[in-house]
Formats: structure tokens, sequence, C-alpha cells
């Protein structure tokens, strides 16, 4: 319970609730949770690298928060790629940059290394 518990101090100090991920299910370790600033960030871990999910309420839906934060090239070509995980869209900037939107919280995943779809689609499916 002590990861649960942490996700819960770390809601009460970013002023924010929330339901902790379940890491192990997607194939991770938990390394740790902080809050601040309304927003949350779990670190944890492949046994390649270490990652960070950042996690924040939100009233936008995939497609308005894509359009907020991604470019276009001048050919019309978005910065992003996307991979579908159910009923979720996942929008992917680089192989160790993605982020999605689930039950009105947006999540930001970065790491050292790239996360393949499978990886991407488990965390999702977690969240």
């Amino acid at each position: 319970n002590t990861p649960t518990l942490q996700a819960r101090m770390a809601g009460v100090v970013a002023g924010v609730s929330t339901s902790m991920p379940n890491f192990a299910a997607a194939g991770f370790r938990y390394e740790g949770v902080s809050g601040h600033n309304e927003r949350l960030t779990y670190r944890f871990s492949s046994e390649l690298a270490t990652y960070q999910l950042v996690e924040q309420q939100t009233n936008w839906d995939g497609e308005q928060m894509i359009r907020q934060v991604s470019s276009v090239a001048a050919n019309g070509t978005p910065n992003y790629t996307e991979l579908v995980a159910g009923d979720i869209s996942i929008y992917k900037f680089s192989d160790s940059h993605a982020t999605w939107i689930k039950g009105g919280t947006w999540y930001q995943v970065h790491g050292e290394q790239p996360l393949n779809d499978t990886q991407l689609a488990a965390l999702v499916k977690n969240t």
C-alpha cells in the first residue's frame, strides 16, 4: 500500500485527486511519485530505462489537446503519430515521448529509452 499512500499524499500536495496507475500490470516498476502545481509526476522503470508519467486534470478531449500541443510541418505533416489503444488515442511525438487523455486526465510520458507500441498500450490500459 505504500505506493498508493504516496500517490494520495502527492495528490494532496498537488491539489488533485488521483488513482494509482498499475505499473506492474503494464510491465514496469514503480519508483515514486511527487505532486506540484496540480500535477502528479510518477517515476517508473523497465530493465533498460527510467520514465516519468505526468498527469493532470483537464477539460480537453484528445482532439482538443493535440491541437494545442502539436504542430504541422509546411507540407502538412503533423509532428506526431497516432496509436489507438482501445478507445484512447495516443499521440507519439518521438519513441520516448507520448501523450493521451483518459477519463478527464491528461497523461504525458517521457523516458530515457523508446517505448514501443505494446508498452504504450499497456501503460494506457493501466492508468
